[in-house]
């Protein structure tokens, strides 16, 4: 290497050297990279805990929500007669079954009632069934084939017909589809079928208990729709002038039917209309009629028709044959006292439970209603029109 007379390199060198490649620096060794993943697996530990429990918090409120809405509501027990539990789904699916019964005949199916009434017939079902034996009563396969044959349209079948192979793949055709709307397994048809026809004839051997001849109130009814005082004022001097209850009737009655019946609501013996027998059957203590013949009752508010019925005992018969009306109510009396001293032995034993409270009523009424394909109007009825008339 030569210098310039100053002793400095010549240019050229220079630039070798800036021009020559730098040396590579030294990677860490495998120590140190075990070491920094270490390090950085520690400061992250903290965020992986809080997201796995952020996750499986998560993953337990819709757990939880789901196992409360769509497991543990529907195997909750609402209705216990002894050993047999029937719990809200069982209400659910006896309800469909009732609701598209009713509507395979063309009734109008009352959503609002559906709840109670639906725990109070299983619990009715259940009572009758257990206390059958005692009755004599039983239910033969034949009974509970027809009685299934019936509900399904095919009623009064002869053995003949029975035995047509198109009959019976017409019926099992409608035995299935009837089951599909139901959404309900052949053996849970049957048996609320079977435990139905068990109450019934229960009811039928109760009914032949109930005394033909009994005493009866010949019964006439004033339907007002304003409680006012000078109305009934003009009715009961009508009366006492001598007015028969038919005239005084056509005369003040606003009932649509008056001008048919002339008020005439029929004969009635005791426990025909329970909501009415004290006004027509009560005494005084010396035994005399609280409601004399000819006299007009008191105003009675009937809350379905909203108006106040007027009543007046035209005559009294010790003994009188009832009419097939009058006979029918009486023998669902008679069941539901039997039933009622059923309930009131086995709660005293501890062996009958039924629950409804506003969470019960609200869960079963949303899953009835999701299956509805009907409107429900509520029917509005006069109280003795369904069991009187001339």
């Amino acid at each position: 290497m030569t210098t310039d007379a100053k002793g400095q390199q010549p240019a050229t060198e220079n630039t070798a050297a800036a021009l020559e490649p730098a040396r590579p620096a030294r990677l860490p060794g495998r120590r140190a990279l075990i070491r920094a993943r270490r390090e950085q697996s520690r400061r992250a530990k903290p965020f992986i805990i809080v997201g796995g429990v952020v996750v499986a918090g998560l993953v337990a409120v819709t757990v939880w929500a789901f196992v409360q809405e769509y497991v543990i509501p529907p195997r909750q027990l609402v209705v216990q007669v002894q050993d047999a539990k029937y719990t809200r789904g069982d209400v659910v699916e006896f309800i469909r079954f009732n609701q598209r019964l009713s509507e395979e005949l063309g009734v109008e199916f009352q959503i609002g009632n559906s709840l109670f009434d639906a725990l109070q017939l299983i619990q009715d079902n259940e009572l009758a069934f257990r206390a059958a034996p005692t009755l004599g009563v039983s239910v033969s396969l034949q009974e509970l084939e027809e009685r299934v044959e019936q509900l399904l349209g095919f009623p009064g079948l002869t053995p003949e017909e029975r035995a047509n192979p198109r009959t019976r793949q017409s019926l099992e055709e409608a035995k299935r589809q009837f089951l599909n709307r139901v959404s309900l397994t052949e053996d849970v048809y049957r048996e609320i079928v079977r435990k139905d026809l068990f109450r019934q004839k229960v009811r039928e051997v109760l009914s032949q208990e109930v005394p033909r001849i009994q005493p009866q109130v010949h019964v006439y009814e004033i339907v007002l729709t304003e409680n006012t005082q000078q109305t009934l004022q003009r009715i009961e001097r009508a009366l006492a002038a001598g007015n028969s209850p038919e005239d005084v009737a056509l005369q003040f009655s606003q009932s649509p039917d008056v001008q048919r019946n002339k008020g005439d609501a029929g004969w009635f013996p005791k426990k025909v209309v329970p909501e009415i027998d004290g006004v027509l059957w009560g005494t005084n203590p010396d035994g005399s009629r609280r409601l004399p013949l000819g006299v007009p009752s008191e105003p009675q508010y009937n809350s379905e028709a909203k108006t106040y019925n007027v009543y007046v005992v035209k005559e009294f018969s010790e003994a009188r044959e009832i009419n097939n009306t009058a006979l029918q109510k009486l023998s669902d009396t008679a069941l539901e006292e039997f039933l009622n001293a059923r309930r009131v032995e086995l709660s005293e034993r501890k062996e009958l439970f039924m629950d409804l409270n506003d969470r019960v009523y609200n869960w079963v009424n949303k899953q009835v209603k999701l299956a509805s394909v009907r409107p429900t109007p509520t029917a509005q009825t006069d109280l003795l029109s369904q069991f009187g008339g001339p």
